[in-house]
């Protein structure tokens, strides 16, 4: 079993820059989007955001989730959040396939950048985003993902941040 690569973390900005972009930086943008959407999501009121990207040929399967102080949340659940001032979320099935789309069109755009420049689209990507720090962490594999694993990925990702929190 391969291990995650990780990055330096990185500032969240919105630079535009149509320069001469290698694969790394076209890749570094759309996970910067991808994270966005997901804040957009939930109204930049979480603490962390946790989008969890697999790719297996042309099959690409994301899920999202959020920390709210000690609490981690799925998608579907964060008008459970604690806060008093937070607003209610739209969690309805219609605006979490919008989002899904967003997220996949962006990831897409990974994909044939990865095309262009004759690289491998990584097999797995972990983002989590700290809104304190304002930083972005990408975590990515590269190898061959089984039915199994692309099937209990996303669900084994939440539990293994979820006791992270729970030892907060």
């Amino acid at each position: 079993m391969s291990k995650f690569i990780d990055e330096e973390p990185s500032e969240i900005s919105l630079k535009k820059e149509d320069l001469s972009k290698t694969f790394e930086q076209e890749l570094q943008d759309v996970e910067i989007k991808i994270v966005e959407i997901a804040r957009m999501y939930a109204k930049d009121q979480a603490d962390n955001v946790f989008v969890h990207i697999l790719c297996n040929g042309n099959t690409i399967s994301i899920d999202y989730f959020y920390r709210f102080g000690k609490k981690l949340l799925k998608k579907e659940a964060i008008n459970e959040a604690d806060s008093v001032s937070m607003d209610t979320f739209d969690v309805t099935q219609e605006n979490q396939q919008k989002t899904l789309e967003s997220m996949t069109r962006e990831f897409a755009k990974a994909m044939a950048s990865a095309k262009k420049h004759e690289k491998p689209i990584p097999s797995e990507i972990r983002l989590t985003y700290d809104k304190k720090s304002n930083r972005l962490l990408p975590q990515m594999r590269q190898d061959s993902l089984d039915a199994m694993y692309f099937a209990r990925s996303h669900a084994n990702w939440f539990y293994d941040i979820e006791e992270k929190v729970n030892l907060l």
